[in-house]
């Protein structure tokens, strides 16, 4: 039996290796890490008394994008030296990253939990997570640990607490909904909620600013026709003149992540939750109208749910051959069919991915033992109701599942 000592003392000198790291860079190269600045200029507006949706940040010339609360977040990376902030923020990443990989494959030795946390790194969405200063990795831990243990008290308050700081992360209470959690769903939007009226009630100023304007404005975060923009609007948009039709766009984006959405629901309450939830947050990144290359470290559930396709899934993200492609200055509207073919790699493949796992799901029949469970609090004598969710996802590991 593995002993968990041992896993987690790896994943805490990865993450203080990381940290280390950070503050070097960040103390050599101020600023280095983009988002992070952005991040604490944020903050900083609240902490002066400024406008969080006014300006931008004078480091990086970026708007501060997300909702009030995460400024509020924020307020101690603000508070902090640059190189301090820098390392707390690699540091908590690259535990998130362990604890994600953890929640996915339980059974990993601590050796081959160091080596696959450290290979993930080659992918390009973790590497520029990570060069980035990103909180993506943060967020996505906080969401698979409620997905993949729905059933556990925490599991509402980090999925609200998520979406909160990202309103991305609420398809997942859709998907909670959809496989017979409504009381986990309702919770976890009660949390959200929260998080909007926490933000209302102290920056009321900027909460209006925010919900009224700023989320609905994607120039906001950038070009939508930029290479990096790996969502059917940027593939839209670069087929076309760079302003796709919001109608296109609703229909087009609506069917594909809908789709991908109800595959995920499906396999899930067949028992397989980790493929489920990699289905969930393509269906997520699909929709979105934005989804920059970063945004696509869901890469490492699909790596752990889909075994078989692993290889060819980690050779298109750790070669990046998004950037292949000229890019830039809106190169990507004189694009030729193979340009558009590698420019469009993430979107393409996770189609792709979707499709096989649909014809999977029509190929294969629910088993008693997957057919989906009632909504129930932990086991105490199973684990805190963990140990079967386990059993089903590392069967799914091993390469029962498409």
């Amino acid at each position: 039996m593995v002993r968990p000592d041992g896993r987690r003392a790896v994943l805490l000198a990865l993450a203080a290796a990381a940290a280390v790291c950070a503050a070097v860079v960040e103390a050599a190269w101020t600023p280095a890490f983009i988002d992070l600045s952005v991040y604490r200029f944020g903050a900083g507006q609240v902490a002066r008394g400024e406008d969080v949706y006014a300006g931008t940040d004078p480091a990086s010339g970026l708007p501060f994008t997300y909702p009030p609360f995460a400024a509020l977040l924020f307020l101690p990376l603000a508070a902090l030296p640059s190189p301090l902030a820098a390392g707390l923020l690699a540091g908590a990443s690259v535990a998130a990253l362990g604890w994600t990989v953890r929640l996915l494959a339980p059974r990993l030795g601590p050796a081959a939990l160091g080596l696959l946390v450290v290979g993930l790194g080659v992918l390009e969405p973790l590497e520029q997570t990570l060069s980035f200063g990103q909180v993506n990795l943060l967020l996505m831990a906080l969401v698979t640990a409620a997905v993949l243990e729905p059933d556990r008290p925490r599991s509402p308050w980090l999925l609200g607490i998520a979406a909160g700081v990202k309103l991305t992360p609420l398809v997942f209470v859709v998907l909670l909904a959809l496989v017979r959690r409504p009381g986990r769903a309702v919770r976890a939007l009660a949390v959200f909620g929260g998080t909007v009226l926490l933000g209302a009630a102290l920056l009321p100023r900027d909460a209006e600013a925010y919900w009224t304007a700023a989320v609905r404005d994607p120039d906001r975060v950038g070009g939508v026709a930029f290479v990096s923009n790996q969502s059917v609007n940027g593939l839209l948009a670069r087929l076309g003149d760079g302003h796709p039709s919001t109608v296109v766009w609703l229909a087009v984006a609506g069917a594909a992540s809908l789709a991908t959405l109800a595959c995920g629901v499906a396999w899930y309450r067949r028992g397989h939750r980790a493929l489920g939830l990699a289905l969930a947050g393509g269906a997520m990144l699909l929709a979105s109208p934005v989804s920059w290359s970063h945004h696509w470290v869901w890469v490492v559930v699909a790596v752990v749910a889909l075994p078989r396709t692993a290889p060819v899934v980690v050779a298109v993200f750790a070669t990046r051959l998004l950037w292949w492609p000229p890019h830039g200055e809106d190169r990507e509207l004189d694009w030729g069919p193979v340009e558009h073919l590698a420019g469009g790699s993430y979107v393409l493949l996770a189609l792709l991915l979707v499709l096989g796992s649909a014809v999977a799901l029509l190929r294969t029949r629910p088993t008693p033992a997957s057919a989906p469970q009632p909504e129930q609090g932990p086991d105490p004598e199973h684990d805190d109701g963990r140990a079967q969710d386990r059993h089903r996802d590392e069967a799914a590991a091993h390469g029962t599942t498409p």
